[in-house]
């Protein structure tokens, strides 16, 4: 079962990629381009947190259970990324709708596709080889002579085994080229309107369940409970503590001797004096 400061946790997961996710948002909204990278970090964010039901259980298990002073900012500042995404995609709706994440996905850069290109260059020189000694060995062959044919067999065994590794460093490349379009396949479609309506969710959810003046009485309490510690603090010095200080006692025996030199009346009155 996750504690309560896990849940907490979660909620600021999301605040922060939320802001990440923003950030990408003004980003493609000011260039009016997609790179694949940014169409992956968009994607992951809608499947990680798609789950609502999963989010609306958090939100309960902290508005019954959570620390106010912890909650109510991650609230606030999660209502602002939410609202903000939202605006962002409406001022925007027809550049991100109209985003072909596929040709964004088949458009990706990828070294692989070069280094498949440059392996089978080498493996298709490797094979002209081989098929020019296997020519050359037939010849041989209809002419009984035997000793290009022993030559000719040793060149073709070593063709032939530089071939199978060259055609294994191919094989091993489309195996991983196959993965990366597989994996690229996850990406292929265009999230921004579901993200849309996850945001539109979680501001519905915030909204019913912490609306705005109850937020601010979260507030509200966090601030009394601090004025009560002050007070409480401030309380605990009573009025007339100076007058039970050394340093009180020695201001009046200052008095007493200005009294006694002359320096002051008996109603603490300056005399005046005359130069020396």
């Amino acid at each position: 079962m996750e504690t309560q400061n896990e849940h907490l946790s979660l909620l600021t997961n999301l605040l922060t990629q939320y802001r990440l996710l923003n950030s990408l948002y003004e980003q493609i909204a000011d260039s009016s381009v997609l790179s694949f990278e940014n169409q992956i970090d968009i994607t992951d964010f809608y499947h990680k947190f798609k789950d609502k039901e999963a989010f609306e259980k958090v939100i309960l298990h902290l508005l019954l259970s959570a620390d106010k002073e912890k909650l109510a900012p991650v609230i606030t500042n999660l209502r602002i990324e939410t609202n903000k995404n939202i605006d962002i995609y409406q001022n925007h709706k027809e550049l991100f709708d109209g985003i072909d994440t596929l040709k964004v996905c088949m458009g990706r850069h990828e070294p692989l596709r070069i280094e498949i290109e440059g392996q089978l260059k080498d493996t298709n020189k490797i094979w002209q080889e081989l098929t020019q000694v296997r020519n050359s060995l037939e010849s041989a062959s209809w002419n009984n002579n035997n000793i290009a044919i022993q030559r000719l067999t040793s060149e073709e065994q070593k063709f032939e085994n530089q071939y199978k590794e060259e055609q294994k460093k191919l094989d091993k490349l489309y195996q991983q080229q196959k993965e990366a379009d597989k994996t690229a396949s996850r990406y292929i479609n265009n999230a921004f309107r579901d993200i849309f309506k996850l945001s539109n969710f979680f501001s519905s959810l915030l909204n019913n369940y912490f609306p705005v003046e109850k937020e601010n009485m979260l507030v509200a309490e966090i601030i009394a409970e601090e004025r009560t510690t002050i007070q409480e603090t401030q309380s605990q010095v009573e009025p007339d503590m100076i007058f039970r200080t050394k340093m009180y006692e020695k201001f009046l025996s200052l008095e007493q001797k200005l009294i006694r030199d002359k320096y002051l009346s008996e109603d603490l009155q300056c005399y005046p004096r005359s130069p020396n």
